[in-house]
């Protein structure tokens, strides 16, 4: 009877954490449009208001606005994210092989020094300080992933068209292919 009663309270626990774990379950990868389940804030053709940001290790100020690209890539990522780390290949390949785009990489790091930690890493293997459309941001006080754009998760890439309209969100790694 003891067995019976523990195994059955064992087989709720496991059920129960099942429905839970599936209603609580973000999107980890491809477009949210695909889905159907559309956050009012992420919705297509949504225009992102404009915001200033600091290229990394350059004296450089720019804002959205000022991008001139057809298409512009705005990517949520963090050195100590192994997801985002990773995808850094095939975003330094896109780069490359799209140089009419414009790659916004947005650091979500807690420290400066860690994202350049990183990036002086990368640098070593694919020179990616003469890759000009590849832009590296460090968002110190998250004003940019979390007030203005609600990130709770990284990797996280927008596409945004030339009238810095939403085309597409991907929320996990994207498809840089």
């Amino acid at each position: 009877m003891k067995i019976k009663l523990f195994t059955l309270a064992i087989s709720i626990a496991i059920l129960t954490f099942i429905i839970f774990q599936e209603r609580l379950m973000l999107p980890t990868a491809n477009s949210i449009y695909a889905s159907g389940d559309i956050p009012q804030q992420y919705e297509r053709d949504t225009k992102i208001p404009n915001f200033d940001f600091n290229i990394f290790n350059t004296n450089t100020t720019s804002s959205l606005y000022k991008l001139t690209s057809e298409n512009i890539y705005i990517h949520f990522w963090a050195s100590w994210c192994n997801v985002c780390t990773k995808e850094f290949d095939d975003i330094i390949l896109f780069a490359k092989k799209h140089p009419n785009a414009t790659i916004l990489a947005i650091s979500l790091d807690d420290e400066k020094e860690e994202m350049g930690k990183y990036l002086t890493k990368i640098e070593k293997s694919h020179k990616i300080s003469k890759i000009s459309n590849l832009l590296f941001v460090w968002d110190n006080n998250h004003a940019i992933s979390q007030d203005l754009f609600n990130t709770i998760q990284v990797p996280e890439t927008y596409l945004v068209d030339k009238e810095f309209k939403i085309i597409d969100k991907t929320i996990g790694r994207a498809n840089w292919k």
